[in-house]
């Protein structure tokens, strides 16, 4: 199954500076190997997509959730995947990322609630199967 973002992803929200600080363990100045990508982001991500799995699976199957490519589920994402990997080995996240990783979980938080439904994703319930009806669920505002 396919994850919602990608390393580059993370790298392009940290900059490659960033980055090279999250991963590159070794200070060699090489930049970041396959190996430490498999340490230090790869882990990350993963964490951070079953974050996103468990608040959707409730309404979708999470397979369906990571391929729609739903900008606003790999937001939050990313937002606690790069928190994750800045603290993978003991260090501290800076608290934007902090911040931002913890809206996150909000957000999604509230998507498992049914509080509020994910932006320009159309749910289906697990178990339902084409042209079976939604139009018995609420709908919900982002705010």
């Amino acid at each position: 199954m396919p994850e919602y973002i990608s390393a580059s992803d993370v790298q392009n929200r940290l900059t490659v500076l960033g980055y090279e600080w999250v991963a590159d363990r070794d200070l060699s100045g090489t930049g970041v190997t396959s190996a430490e990508e498999a340490l230090y982001v790869t882990p990350a991500i993963q964490y951070a997509g079953a974050l996103v799995d468990e608040a959707v699976s409730g309404f979708t199957e999470p397979s369906h959730a990571r391929s729609a490519g739903n900008q606003w589920l790999n937001d939050r994402c990313l937002d606690l995947a790069v928190a994750r990997a800045l603290e993978l080995g003991g260090r501290k996240a800076p608290e934007a990322y902090k911040l931002a990783a913890d809206d996150a979980r909000e957000r999604l938080d509230r998507v498992s609630r049914g509080e509020i439904r994910v932006p320009g994703y159309t749910w289906s319930r697990p178990g339902l199967g084409p042209g079976r009806s939604t139009a018995h669920m609420r709908s919900y505002r982002v705010n």
